[in-house]
């Protein structure tokens, strides 16, 4: 399960070697969504999921999104979403570990990490849809654009990495 560029830095040797993981693991995820009419106009829309894994790592995911309708056709959504985990068996950072454990790695995805994602997103969905389209072949099926979304984030994670993040989104139906 190593991942070949990933190279590790010992406090014991001067050259890198590539990262070394256990061949199996087991992860399960156990999650909740709560979806709640807050009015006509305004839906809650909540999730969390917890995370194990025989590594050693144990997360947390909350997220809470609240889509409000315009008018019939459009809906604006704010959105936020928090992330953390503990650091897995076999992580160190650069240049701690010592030769003589079986598995490393430093990468930091393993480590231990907390994340926030916050951003808005607009959804254009009128009832009939934004335009058809027939499919070549024999059964000529026919192709329903159903919905256009165009989302923006701000994602931060220790230690210290940020992004924007713009997604545009199509729905289709057959």
């Amino acid at each position: 399960m190593s991942t070949p560029f990933h190279r590790v830095y010992f406090s014991d040797e001067v050259d890198a070697r590539v990262e070394r993981l256990p061949f199996t693991r087991l992860k399960i995820r156990i999650g909740l969504r709560l979806n709640y009419y807050a009015s006509d106009l305004v839906l809650l829309r909540a999730y969390y999921r917890f995370y194990w894994d025989d590594w050693g790592v144990k997360g947390h995911t909350m997220s809470i999104e609240a889509p409000i309708k315009l008018n019939r056709f459009f809906s604006v959504y704010p959105f936020y979403r928090f992330h953390t985990q503990s650091q897995a068996n076999y992580f160190k950072p650069f240049g701690e570990h010592t030769t003589q454990v079986q598995y490393y790695t430093s990468d930091y995805d393993l480590a231990q990490l907390s994340s926030h994602q916050f951003g808005m997103g607009v959804r254009y969905s009128p009832a009939e849809g934004i335009g058809a389209f027939r499919l070549p072949g024999k059964n000529n099926r026919l192709l329903v654009l159903k919905e256009l979304n165009l989302k923006y984030g701000h994602y931060t994670r220790t230690p210290g990495l940020a992004s924007k993040i713009f997604s545009f989104g199509m729905n289709f139906t057959f």
